[in-house]
């Protein structure tokens, strides 16, 4: 994945306008006339809109998602953007619409990580479902909380 995108979507993420560097205020869209139904959007007071796209691409620096890649043997960060199966609608559950909130689900053999966006795509929860054993039961872990470091 290019580093200048990459860190530009972080930038929109953390609230700072990748131009100016005025802090900026962030918001998920559910619309179905967008390529996705899910996208999330930066808009700075100074420049205006500046930028968005699919929802998961606000996890993508999460330290629970980088982990969950790493622990599967994967460098997240060696990964184009649309190799990644959660930055796609059918990752995207909708929990609530008022105010919204999103469940992504990050894929990877039998284990799924969910992750719950707030309506400025920030994550307020984790949850791990991991596969045990040869009957594939699960064993759920769950983290909560706007862990906002990214």
């Amino acid at each position: 994945m290019t580093t200048l995108w990459r860190h530009t979507n972080q930038q929109m993420l953390v609230g700072i306008c990748p131009y100016c560097q005025t802090e900026t205020t962030k918001s998920i869209e559910i619309a179905s006339s967008n390529i996705w139904d899910y996208t999330y959007s930066a808009t700075c007071p100074t420049c205006g809109p500046i930028g968005g796209s699919h929802v998961g691409a606000a996890i993508l620096e999460h330290p629970a998602v980088i982990s969950f890649y790493w622990n599967h043997g994967i460098d997240i960060r060696a990964k184009h953007i649309w190799e990644l199966g959660f930055v796609d609608d059918e990752a995207v559950t909708v929990l609530n619409e008022n105010p919204s909130r999103l469940r992504i689900d990050v894929e990877i053999e039998d284990d799924r990580l969910e992750v719950t966006i707030d309506e400025t795509a920030e994550v307020i929860d984790i949850v791990v479902i991991e596969s045990s054993g040869p009957k594939g039961e699960s064993v759920t872990n769950q983290s909560a909380g706007n862990d906002s470091s990214r």
